[in-house]
């Protein structure tokens, strides 16, 4: 489906140009949200939203799996206390 016209602009609104356009794929969209699953990357919404996720985060060699480091049940319960006591929460 091509992107409808922004008014006679040229892709760009408010001075800010356009970097992605998503495909209106409405029946897509319905039949995912009917099926509690996310929308398939075949059809032309899944597509777009694929080209984004590519033009973010090219792909790159493959990497080394890291070893996976099973917790204890009261490990995922603790919380790490912070070196100064006055912090409560830090991002």
């Amino acid at each position: 489906m091509a992107p409808r016209s922004l008014g006679g602009r040229s892709g760009a609104a408010g001075g800010i140009p356009v970097a992605q356009q998503f495909s209106n794929d409405y029946a897509a969209v319905q039949g995912a949200i009917l099926s509690g699953v996310a929308v398939s990357h075949r059809s032309s919404l899944g597509q777009s939203i694929m080209a984004l996720a590519q033009s973010i985060a090219p792909a790159s060699s493959p990497r080394e799996a890291l070893p996976v480091r099973h917790r204890k049940f009261l490990e995922f319960f603790h919380v790490p206390s912070a070196p100064d006591k006055e912090t409560v929460w830090k991002d």
